[in-house]
């Protein structure tokens, strides 16, 4: 599926909806850091990666994993392999914007 996507000038260009979104005005989903899937509770009881901030079971210090392997990528496993960016290494909700290439194609 093409997307449109807005340069900032940066090193990426950013997709114009949120996953989830079928307008630009529309909120899109809501995914925790390092979840795949839409969801309304974001208490730790639900989260994937852990129980609390110091007992995280993947995305830790103990792991040294700070960037998202592709499994966990909401937007990789939604939208393609080309490349994303989902703020937050907090386990907390956050909305996924996603990067296109350079082609202007997610």
């Amino acid at each position: 599926m093409v997307r449109e996507y807005v340069d900032l000038g940066l090193s990426v260009k950013w997709a114009t909806m949120n996953i989830g979104a079928e307008r630009i005005s529309d909120h899109g989903g809501y995914f925790a850091w390092g979840e795949t899937g839409n969801k309304d509770d974001y208490s730790w009881s639900t989260y994937l990666h852990g129980i609390s901030a110091e007992e995280l079971i993947k995305y830790s210090y103990d792991d040294n994993k700070i960037a998202l392997e592709a499994s966990d990528d909401a937007a990789i496993n939604k939208w393609g392999q080309n490349g994303v960016y989902q703020p937050g290494l907090n386990g907390k909700s956050c909305a996924t914007v996603a990067i296109v290439s350079g082609n202007g194609s997610a």
